[in-house]
């Protein structure tokens, strides 16, 4: 895949990274559901701000990558303050399409894509699945309940250890 940069980078191995993962699917040109889920992440980046990119990363993968390039998302990600830890995602068609049906995401129809966001642990291989839109709280509830059931287990990611 490709982030906002022009980065090629692997989803599980580079962007992941063993971080707790907030993923939600979205394109530019949409002017209903995105920016709404969007605007969601931007208020959860400042609730996660401590642990953001260390910890927990934020995920917006598209799911218009003919159209979605990495400086068009740039500037989306830009309209929402995306600071650090929070990456966006587009690449080859295929590529793309591969990760949409991994998370349960893809559609024919790009314009027809779920509204959902997974809140998740590599580790541990849990996801939760919210649909529609969930508020700040829940999705932060949630990372904060993963990051409580790691230190519990022992499995903190080694690059938050100080």
């Amino acid at each position: 895949m490709l982030d906002q940069t022009g980065k090629r980078v692997r989803l599980v191995d580079d962007v992941i990274a063993g971080r707790i993962a907030v993923v939600n699917f979205v394109y530019t040109a949409c002017t209903t559901v995105c920016p709404v889920s969007s605007a969601t992440f931007s208020q959860l980046q400042q609730r996660l701000a401590p642990a953001l990119a260390k910890e927990v990363v934020l995920v917006s993968i598209s799911v218009d990558p003919l159209h979605d390039t990495p400086e068009r998302l740039r500037e989306f990600a830009a309209r929402y303050d995306a600071r650090e830890g929070w990456v966006w995602l587009t690449g080859a068609k295929p590529d793309v399409d591969s990760v949409l049906k991994g998370f349960g995401a893809y559609t024919p129809r790009y314009e027809d894509h779920p509204t959902m966001v997974l809140v998740g642990d590599p580790r541990s291989g849990t996801w939760t699945r919210f649909y529609g839109f969930p508020s700040p709280d829940q999705l932060s509830a949630k990372v904060e309940a993963i990051s409580t059931a790691r230190v519990k287990s022992g499995h903190v990611a080694q690059h938050a250890e100080h």
